[in-house]
Formats: C-alpha cells, structure tokens, sequence
C-alpha cells in the first residue's frame, strides 16, 4: 500500500518536469516570431540602403529637369510656327502643343510647346530667338537625380518582395494563406507599376527638355519712340482699348435683355409712383391758389 502512494508524488513531478519544458518550448517560438520579423523588416532596409549606394553610383552625371520660356517679335507669326515646328522634328523633337490667336487681325500671335533633346537644348532656345528679336528668355533646371535613385532602390526592394512572396505561394497549402500572399502580392504589384510609372515619367522629363515660345508680330513694347512704327503702333492700341470697351458695352445690354423680365416691371412701378405723386403735387397746388 505504501508502495503504491509513493508513486503518486513521483508521477505528478514527471508531469510537471514536461509540463514546464513544453511550455518554456511554446514561449520560445511564441517570440521568434517578431524577431524574424524585426529582421526582415532590417534586412529590407539595409537593403535599400545598398540598392541606392549603387544606383547613384550608375549615374555618371546629374539628371536635371530643364524648361525654357522665350518671347520673340517677328514679321510674321504664322511662318515662324512652321519654322519653329520644322526645327523641333529636325533635332528629334516634337511639338507637344500650339495654339493662335487674331492670325487675320492687328495683333497675332502664336505660342508654342516644344521637347526636344536635352542635348540640343541650348541650340535650339538659341536657333528660336535668331527667328526674330527676343523680347524675354528665362531659363530653369530641377535636379531630379536623387528622386530617381530613391524610386529605382525601391523598385530594386519591391521587386525582391514580389518574388518572396510568389516562392511562399508556391508553398502555399491552406487556402487563407493563399488568400493572404495573394493580397500582399496584389498591393506590392501596384505599388511596383505606381513608381514605375514615376520612374519613366522623370526619365522622359530629363531626356527631353521643354521650350515654351511665343511668337508676337505686334510686340509694342520692343517700339521705341525713335520707330518709325510707333504712331501705328499706337493706332492699334487704341482701337483694341476702344473695341474692347464696346464689347463689354454690347455684353452688359445683352445681359439687361435677358434679365428685363425681372428688372423691368419694378422699374415701370417706380416710374408709375413717381408720376402720380407729380399729378398730385400739381393738383394740391391748383387748389391752394387763391383767386385772382
């Protein structure tokens, strides 16, 4: 009998030896997990560091953004357009848009938008202004070089979580984990295409730069007073001042036309009561006179 309670205690203690192993085992998977994690999250960004140190390293030079205004007074508008347009296709550019006004009138003129090569762009901002006398030129450039190597470093580590994530749905078994990488992989994807197309956006931008023109035939302010052009020059200025103020002139009676129905029966209202109080005025005093 005694015996048998002496394996009781022995029992209970083989027990509780394995219970306590189990459970120092469970707690120590239970905290591997946010370590790998905190790994993965470091080993991401040292790689990203890395991928950036060698993607400015690639770049030889700077990669710069650059625009151009310029104004330009010419003989005749409509033929420094083709010219203009003729000499971007000849560089290897193209006219990204152009529009004209009063082409028939006293003051034509005509503004263009051209990309043409970054490396034509001094030759052509120079070829443009010899097509008449210009009257402004401002120039600008945006250094957009570590824009590009942070997006490319990110598509290098974006690229990296795609494949991860294919190589874990390849393993893939449960159809929540399935469900989940597929998630994971859909929002990567589309934030690989969002930066790509950023990437490419940048790209064209710094291989072909942007020229703004404006071809101006009336150009008054380049006259001075010892042209020969100047009382024509003033002629015209004063007849688009004058024409102008006849149009708004015909704009605000358009306006009172279409809204008389609103304005017109008050207007008739008041006048009506202005005249009666006259007539009775008139009648007031033709009984308060005495007789003569």
């Amino acid at each position: 009998m005694i015996r048998n309670w002496i394996w009781i205690p022995l029992a209970w203690l083989v027990f509780a030896l394995f219970g306590c192993s189990g459970s120092v085992s469970g707690g120590e998977k239970t905290a591997s997990a946010p370590a790998a994690s905190a790994d993965l999250d470091a080993s991401a960004s040292a790689m990203e560091k890395e991928g950036a140190e060698a993607v400015l390293a690639s770049y030889t030079e700077r990669q710069v953004i650059r625009r151009a205004e310029l104004t330009v007074r010419v003989a005749n508008a409509a033929e420094a357009e083709a010219k203009a347009r003729q000499l971007a296709e000849d560089v290897g550019g193209f006219v990204e848009s152009s529009s004209s006004e009063n082409l028939t009138g006293e003051r034509p003129y005509v503004s263009m938008r051209l990309r043409v090569p970054a490396s034509r762009f001094d030759e052509v901002l120079d070829r443009l202004a010899q097509l008449g006398t210009p009257l402004r030129r401002s120039v600008s450039g945006e250094d957009v070089t570590m824009q590009l190597v942070d997006i490319e470093a990110r598509l290098k580590n974006l690229r990296a979580q795609e494949d991860a994530l294919r190589s874990i749905l390849s393993k893939a078994t449960k159809v929540t984990d399935v469900i989940e990488v597929n998630r994971q992989l859909a929002e990567v994807r589309g934030e690989i295409e969002r930066m790509d197309a950023q990437r490419l956006q940048l790209k064209e931008l710094v291989a072909l730069s942007t020229i703004d023109v404006t071809f101006d035939e009336s150009a008054a302010a380049a006259v001075g007073s010892g042209d020969p052009g100047w009382f024509k020059e003033g002629w015209a200025t004063a007849t688009d001042a004058f024409a102008g103020f006849l149009r708004e002139l015909a704009l605000v009676g358009v306006w009172l036309a279409v809204f008389s129905p609103l304005w017109l029966p008050f207007l008739l209202w008041i006048a009506w009561l202005f005249v009666r109080s006259a007539r009775r005025a008139r009648s007031r005093e033709g009984v308060s006179e005495p007789p003569a």
